[in-house]
């Protein structure tokens, strides 16, 4: 990320998020048994509603997302249903 945030940084505020899954965060608050059950739309789902409560709780009103590879796919979902 450090290549993005030095490319970024001095035009704009960057957040970088974990989202469930990926990092040190768990896909969810439940059993990791549960999260394997889920389907790659409720995953979808629950990955656009953590990027949209995000938004919501900083306030942020104008976004620009960047992703890579299934992130920008997420970017892409995302937009099309709450920005």
């Amino acid at each position: 990320m450090d290549a993005m945030t030095d490319r970024f940084s001095d035009s704009f505020t960057c957040h970088f998020l974990d989202l469930p899954g990926f990092g040190r965060s768990n896909i969810t608050h439940g059993k990791r048994s549960d999260a394997l059950k889920m389907s790659g739309a409720e995953i979808v789902d629950l990955y656009c509603q953590c990027l949209h409560n995000y938004v919501t709780v900083h306030g942020l009103s104008k976004v620009h997302i960047v992703g890579h590879s299934f992130g920008a796919f997420l970017c892409t979902v995302c937009t099309r249903r709450h920005i």
